[in-house]
């Protein structure tokens, strides 16, 4: 057998001093910010019964006291109260007054109450609709679904919050009719991936995998997310590739409370902590999260359809360019499996100018390192007929006890702008990603009949598989109000998505220790992964990259005294 060899990688000091570091910086926070605030604040949207659209300049304010606020072009208001119990009045031009009671309003908490208001007209103007917070609660979650033309469920801010989880994948969990595979990819109704689409901040998103059409939802850290919402059936105005759901996560622009917030998880696995974890050799930057250059490709060996391929060479240069290539095929011996980790940072805030205009600012920070350890068997019958390549597998049959180890480092960040002035609003988000994924497949005892060896030979077979994946997501979004009680709203944006996923020097080693010479023999065959058949090497990459826009307008008008909505736009 090849020798394991022990290797102290210098990567490893760095990423526990860099650990260490961080988890600092986040006890000597936490302990900055553990202050106890004397008041609270009181937040929602408020929205049209008729239309469902958000209102513009409602007046808010409680009652029996001067001052108070007005909603933003969004329909959202903040008001800040100190703690107790308290009656809060909502008012619009042209909508009835709605007094709300028994609104508990507790120290350093944020209360979110959704608010409907219905159209006045002469009978009932001058009225005062009254009622309780848990009341309207319940009355704006039902006349939502009432109102909407798609099928759909969701979850929102306030739910989020009151939620331990830590990304996008862990919340859809809790959306009915949505099941997730390893908490990273979605099922909608039964149907899976290739049947679904994502999309962030009105964007359709690539898939985040190479061999299956699928999105990541562990990529997006909760701290920032606005709401989620699943659509079940379709609309025009949604894109038409799906048949289970389209999954639209909404992230925040302008924060309810300014806040910074940090998390640190350790975990661990009975099957992987304190084993032995042997991989190939990883670089300094591997271990944060970074690629590395020195598993590309040597520049100068024969690639693409320009150049004379390396099988029909002499044998003279075919030696030549092998030499090119690394000898990294022996494992190193990592120590023992230690815990896995991730910390994760968020940051919102929102500021207020003279001039009634508005700054927001929304940005998380987050990564995480998992070892996992996995025992598998491959087999294949000897029956099998593989009709791609007759010759070289007709009647091949193998037998293999595998050892799979599995390191993984995820690195990202979210940084969202937001300005707003008048019935205006502009935003620009942002989302970078990228994953690193090393595994090592050891086959200790492979058992195989090919022409390369005997019958019966027991192989020792080594598989190195190396993913790093990048995804870049910008969107440049604008929302204006005009018109008649600003009830006519244009929305604009223009995007772009970049998707890479390199997959490099992915090898695959078979061998036997000649007994006498005490040397390595291996098959002369060019085998491929499927057939573990012999030697091979390859490097591959994808990149997808995606630039669009929408705009869209949205007015509305009546038909026989019924109010209803027009929207048009481009895609």
């Amino acid at each position: 057998m090849v020798r394991h060899t022990q290797y102290y990688n210098s990567g490893s000091w760095l990423y526990k001093n860099i650990t260490c570091l961080l988890y600092g910086f986040l006890f000597f926070t936490a302990a900055a910010l553990a202050q106890k605030s004397t008041g609270g604040k009181l937040t929602g949207k408020i929205t049209d019964a008729a239309t469902g659209e958000a209102l513009v300049g409602v007046s808010v304010s409680v009652k029996g006291k001067a001052g108070g606020t007005a909603t933003t072009i969004d329909g959202i208001y903040i008001l800040s109260l100190s703690e107790g119990v308290y009656s809060v009045v909502f008012s619009s031009s042209g909508h009835q007054k709605k007094e709300i009671s028994s609104i508990v309003i507790k120290a350093g908490e944020t209360t979110f109450l959704d608010i409907i208001l219905q159209k006045a007209n002469k009978i009932n103007e001058g009225v005062v609709i009254t009622s309780s917070a848990k009341k309207e609660s319940q009355s704006a979650v039902y006349s939502v679904q009432k109102r909407s033309s798609a099928v759909s469920d969701g979850i929102s801010l306030e739910a989020i919050r009151k939620t331990p989880d830590n990304n996008a994948g862990q919340i859809l969990r809790r959306v009915s009719g949505i099941n997730m595979q390893d908490n990273r990819f979605v099922v909608v109704r039964g149907l899976g991936d290739q049947y679904n689409q994502t999309m962030l901040n009105g964007v359709p998103m690539t898939s985040t995998e190479t061999n299956r059409n699928a999105f990541a939802f562990d990529l997006i850290p909760a701290a920032v997310i606005d709401n989620i919402t699943v659509n079940k059936t379709a609309t025009p105005d949604m894109p038409g590739n799906f048949a289970g759901g389209i999954v639209q996560i909404n992230t925040k622009d302008f924060p309810t409370n300014d806040f910074f917030s940090a998390t640190l998880q350790v975990g661990f696995s009975s099957a992987t902590y304190s084993r032995p974890f042997y991989s190939d050799k990883r670089s300094q930057f591997e271990i944060l999260g970074f690629g590395a250059k020195s598993r590309d490709l040597p520049a100068d060996f024969p690639t693409g359809t320009s150049r004379v391929p390396i099988y029909i060479m002499n044998t003279q240069e075919q030696t030549r360019y092998l030499r090119m290539l690394p000898n990294n095929l022996a494992p190193t011996n990592y120590g023992r499996s230690g815990l896995n980790e991730g910390v994760q940072f968020g940051y919102g805030k929102t500021i207020k100018f003279k001039n009634q205009t508005q700054f927001g600012i929304v940005a998380a920070l987050n990564q995480r390192k998992t070892s996992l350890i996995e025992n598998e068997i491959t087999a294949r019958d000897p029956d099998f007929t593989e009709t791609r390549f007759p010759d070289t597998l007709q009647g091949l049959n193998y037998y293999s006890n595998n050892i799979r180890y599995r390191y993984s480092v995820d690195f990202g960040g979210v940084l969202n702008l937001a300005y707003r002035f008048g019935n205006n609003k502009v935003t620009f988000k942002n989302l970078y990603t990228q994953v690193f994924n090393n595994t090592f497949i050891y086959r200790p005892s492979l058992s195989i009949n090919s022409s390369g060896f005997s019958s019966g030979d027991s192989l020792t077979a080594y598989s190195y598989i190396t993913e790093q994946k990048n995804i870049l997501n910008s969107v440049l979004a604008g929302e204006h109000r005009t018109g008649a009680d600003n009830e006519t709203r244009l929305d604009w944006n223009v995007n772009i998505t970049s998707n890479k996923t390199d997959l490099p020097d992915l090898r695959n080693f078979i061998f036997i220790v000649d007994p006498i010479k005490k040397i390595l023999k291996s098959s002369s065959n060019a085998g491929f992964e499927e057939s573990l058949t012999g030697f091979s090497r390859s490097w591959s990459i994808s990149k997808d990259f995606i630039y669009g826009g929408a705009f869209n307008l949205t007015t509305p008008f009546t038909v026989f005294n019924s109010k209803q909505l027009l929207k048009g736009g481009i895609l």
